[in-house]
């Protein structure tokens, strides 16, 4: 027998839910990661940047909120991804649903892996791209505030930017794309991704170092969603 429509105001009061979820998870795992905002700070002030300025007096106050703040975000994205997936999963059927929970694991080890590449990779070659336009009429004046807001939009954007390939498997296993439509279209591929990593990096180099790692993933999930027909 198939399932009766849900009322709008059901799926609403399910988004509602789902926001809140995801918010409170958010804001309790930013509670946590603020005891250590000070240490990962330390951490994050890599060469050729070792020192930031403030401009206000309550800057650092927020700063290390801000900081806890993306931090929250990358350890609460499980959680986020879950509730998200739950709301979502409604709407599927049984054998599409079991696609979408089994991939939550791999989602969150990508998410994590482009913001290790961001942070350990793009972020110094990046400050070292920038700090070189600076000279005897041009001295850097990095605030805290400024700096965490570069590392967050690098870090989370790179990290969201890798769920390509799980989006790819998730319209492929629908059906709604078949693997082999990208045959004649890698070359297209390619260049998408190099436009896209272009608005996450500031140069050439880091830009590569983004769309590459971006089209191996690309190609594996092709692989793999070959080798399940297959099998």
């Amino acid at each position: 027998m198939q399932d009766l429509p849900r009322p709008f105001w059901d799926h609403f009061r399910d988004l509602r839910k789902t926001l809140i979820y995801s918010l409170a998870g958010w804001l309790a795992a930013s509670a946590v990661c603020l005891q250590f905002s000070d240490r990962v700070l330390h951490w994050l002030l890599q060469p050729p940047l070792e020192k930031l300025v403030f401009t206000t007096p309550w800057e650092p106050f927020f700063a290390y909120f801000k900081l806890a703040g993306i931090l929250g975000l990358i350890v609460s994205f499980p959680w986020i991804l879950y509730h998200l997936w739950s709301f979502i999963s409604v709407a599927l059927k049984p054998g599409e649903r079991k696609v979408f929970w089994e991939l939550i694991p791999v989602a969150y080890g990508l998410f994590l892996g482009g913001c290790a590449l961001s942070i350990k990779v793009v972020l110094p070659m990046a400050m070292r791209f920038l700090m070189s336009f600076s000279g005897p009429q041009l001295v850097p004046f990095i605030t805290l505030g400024s700096y965490l807001s570069f590392i967050g939009y690098t870090s989370l954007g790179l990290g969201l930017f890798f769920q390509f390939p799980i989006v790819l498997y998730v319209l492929a296993s629908l059906g709604i794309i078949r693997p082999e439509s990208f045959n004649g279209y890698r070359r297209h591929v390619l260049l998408g991704l190099l436009v896209l990593a272009a608005l996450i990096s500031t140069g050439p180099l880091d830009q590569v170092m983004i769309a590459v790692p971006a089209y191996i993933l690309f190609e594996a999930t092709l692989l793999v969603l070959r080798l399940r027909r297959v099998s």
